[in-house]
């Protein structure tokens, strides 16, 4: 989750945002709502509205907006702004059904269902062409996209790496029941570097962060593999290090699994919030994939010290 700062706008850009609202359908009840009064705020000036959908989302009322670039979901409140930030990569379809005089709207992604209830049926039928329309595009441009931004993956993180080295009980349940860690990397110029990631180990052993290509963290891994994944829970006072050679994976049945697994929505309290990584202007998302090599856990208050 991304929540997007306020910016300065010409009263032409304004201009053009409401008339892009009122071409996608909005009534004049929906060009009063927090939501929509906000959208000149976060749509750059090189950005147009293709298709709006608004009404009910879990009990309370919520926007989707479909551009030429992303989907934003919206709920704005008094003292209360939340956007999420949706890429058309991870937009799986859309759906809607009618209900009465109105329809319902379900944006399914690989984080999960957007559904909006009681949209006005233009401003539905309109949204739903639209991203059917995106998503056909990403697809038909896909490769093109692929030859002229390549993600170019780097011999020398494959050519030493082995299986990986199992961890022992306690060190494999404390990762596996972890999410959230500190991922070390190193540049050419031996530059270290740190990164809070999200983080999926699976039963091989191997241990999967999804970033994007243009990242220091994916830059320093495809001249240099060796990285460091560093977990630690303050309430056990336990700790785990894992070092080892990291690759880009690109075998798309280990790459579509740990896409779900990671980009995935949090709750977080009475908030939903999306990853991070999801926001980031820095190309196509990439999937990184560490091999351990040696890793020490410790546990401070049961006197495990330096375990490996």
């Amino acid at each position: 989750m991304m929540v997007l700062m306020a910016k300065t706008y010409s009263t032409a850009h304004e201009a053009r945002i409401r008339e892009e609202i009122i071409a996608a359908g909005v009534t004049k009840y929906g060009r009063i709502k927090g939501e929509t009064r906000h959208l000149a705020q976060v749509i750059h000036e090189d950005e147009h509205i293709g298709g709006i959908v608004y009404g009910r989302f879990d009990g309370t009322s919520a926007m989707l907006v479909a551009t030429n670039k992303r989907v934003l979901f919206m709920d704005h409140k008094v003292l209360f702004n939340k956007t999420d930030e949706i890429s058309y990569k991870v937009v799986s379809g859309v759906s809607y059904n009618k209900q009465g005089g109105y329809a319902g709207v379900t944006l399914h992604t690989r984080l999960g269902d957007y559904s909006i209830r009681f949209v006005n049926l233009p401003c539905a039928s309109r949204f739903v062409r639209y991203i059917e329309q995106r998503q056909l595009e990403t697809e038909n441009g896909a490769k093109k996209q692929q030859d002229t931004d390549p993600v170019h993956v780097t011999k020398l993180n494959t050519e030493h790496v082995s299986k990986p080295k199992s961890l022992s009980q306690q060190a494999w349940l404390f990762l596996t029941s972890h999410e959230l860690g500190v991922l070390s990397t190193v540049a050419d110029d031996g530059t270290p570097h740190g990164a809070a990631v999200y983080y999926y180990g699976d039963k091989q052993g191997y241990v999967y962060i999804v970033t994007k290509h243009q990242t220091r963290k994916a830059q320093n891994i495809q001249s240099n593999g060796h990285a460091a994944l560093t977990i630690y829970d303050a309430s056990s006072q336990q700790t785990l290090q894992i070092t080892g050679i990291a690759h880009i994976e690109t075998n798309p049945e280990i790459v579509d699994p740990v896409y779900k697994k990671i980009l995935k929505p949090r709750v977080n309290g009475p908030h939903v919030d999306m990853p991070p990584i999801l926001s980031l202007p820095a190309g196509n998302f990439v999937v990184l994939c560490i091999t351990p090599d040696s890793y020490q856990f410790t546990d401070y208050k049961n006197g495990i010290l330096g375990e490996s």
